[in-house]
């Protein structure tokens, strides 16, 4: 088992090396009009309105921050990764929307943010990869305000035999993350081209994540007596994301429902 001195200095390596081509692959990036259309009726749905202030963690390449931001939100987007961080700040640049977002560099795990002071706080496809995932929602939950939201996109949803092999020895899934059940294969992560940069987590590394060992359900890590928690199916970006895949590649995943988990903070 690694420590989580060792796994940030491994998560950090990894995402430096591969930033510039986080957003070719499916289901990093997007992959379709169709694809594109539906998570901008998710995001134009998902955000409260009248919501001022909006912190993204894991932000990576900047999925969310740059759409939110399109839409008119004012985004603060963090990542661990100064090589995503990068590619994000470019992507702003390119798009015209400098004014609507601000990044910087920090650990999903500890925002250092002050208490009660953004409306929503989001991530999508990131809370896998922490050591300490109820560490994480706790600091979320803290600077996020009473009566504001706390949105968790999970994983792709795509399931391998590792998946079920889980579920027999264990009686639970990790298809929470969808990294330890397939969607993050090596083809899919990486330019297959490049010699430079790591081609996947560790073994090591990944057995030290507890929502890749699947330690317990992703509604058991949600849970809190300071927030209901609510989940939802993204089925429309789901059958997006299947079409547009199977056009590009002709393979058909298997897949449980994509999931979104929204924690409302008690007034």
């Amino acid at each position: 088992m690694m420590d989580e001195k060792t796994i940030r200095k491994e998560v950090i390596k990894f995402w430096d090396a591969t930033g510039d081509h986080y957003d070719e692959q499916p289901f990093h990036g997007v992959m379709s009009k169709e694809e594109e259309t539906e998570w901008m009726s998710f995001f134009k749905n998902i955000i409260p309105p009248g919501s001022e202030k909006i912190l993204e963690v894991g932000g990576g390449t900047g999925f969310v921050a740059l759409r939110l931001a399109s839409l008119g939100y004012h985004v603060k987007c963090s990542d661990i990764s100064n090589g995503m961080i990068a590619r994000a700040k470019r992507k702003a640049k390119e798009q015209g929307l400098e004014d609507l977002t601000e990044f910087y560099i920090c650990d999903a795990q500890d925002t250092g943010e002050a208490d009660n002071s953004f409306d929503v706080v989001i991530n999508r496809q990131m809370m896998w990869m922490l050591p300490n995932p109820e560490k994480a929602l706790a600091d979320w939950i803290r600077v996020v305000k009473p009566g504001g939201k706390v949105i968790i996109i999970a994983g792709d949803g795509s399931k391998s035999d590792d998946d079920e092999d889980d579920k027999k020895e264990t009686g639970k899934s990790s298809n929470m993350s969808g990294q330890k059940t397939g969607m993050m294969s090596k083809k899919d992560k990486m330019d297959e081209e490049s010699n430079e940069a790591p081609q996947w987590f560790s073994d090591e590394l990944l057995n030290s994540l507890p929502m890749v060992r699947g330690d317990k359900t992703p509604e058991e890590f949600m849970k809190r007596d300071d927030a209901v928690l609510e989940v939802i199916t993204l089925d429309d970006i789901q059958e997006a994301e299947d079409k547009a895949l199977e056009k590009m590649t002709g393979e058909k995943r298997k897949r449980s429902p994509r999931k979104v988990y929204i924690l409302t903070k008690e007034k």
